[in-house]
């Protein structure tokens, strides 16, 4: 599955946002050396809440608009998945 990062005026206008599971994310100390202290102030100002599709703990960032769903990977499969059935489309 690939993903893409927008603009904020684009995931405003999103149907819901792909936030990342908090048990699926790696500790800090085993990502390159050189992302490590972006990827630790990205999470420090991040929040954790819930997907609004399963429950599942998630890491939302700062720049998340607040009103756009925020659903984790598995959510957004099935999702997709759905989307690929209604359209006639194989994923």
């Amino acid at each position: 599955m690939t993903y893409r990062g927008v603009t904020p005026l684009e995931a405003a206008q999103a149907d819901f946002v792909v936030c990342g599971t908090i048990s699926s994310l790696p500790p800090i100390s085993a990502l390159p050396k050189h992302v490590q202290r972006e990827a630790a102030d990205l999470r420090a100002r991040s929040t954790r809440q819930l997907c609004n599709g399963c429950g599942a703990k998630i890491l939302v960032g700062p720049e998340v608009p607040p009103l756009v769903p925020r659903v984790c990977p598995d959510c957004h499969k099935s999702i997709k998945d759905v989307a690929a059935r209604a359209f006639g489309k194989a994923n």
